[in-house]
């Protein structure tokens, strides 16, 4: 049985299946994520960075960031 990745696609070996799999976390990671306290758009790899940035923190606390 050969291994295959989430998307059905067979590998011959290890190495094909993790870059196969390490192109695919690339192209997730890349797609935009759009945060609407700080109406800012950014990667989706660095969606955890800016939730913990000072920046978000604040414009989640502050009044007028509040959506309804």
């Amino acid at each position: 049985m050969d291994p295959k990745h989430k998307q059905g696609v067979a590998y011959d070996n290890e190495d094909e299946r993790r870059k196969g799999y390490l192109t695919a976390q690339n192209r997730h990671a890349s797609k935009p994520w759009m945060c609407s306290y700080c109406n800012v758009t950014i990667r989706k790899g660095n969606r955890s960075n800016h939730l913990k940035s000072k920046k978000h923190c604040y414009n989640l606390t502050s009044n007028n960031a509040f959506i309804i």
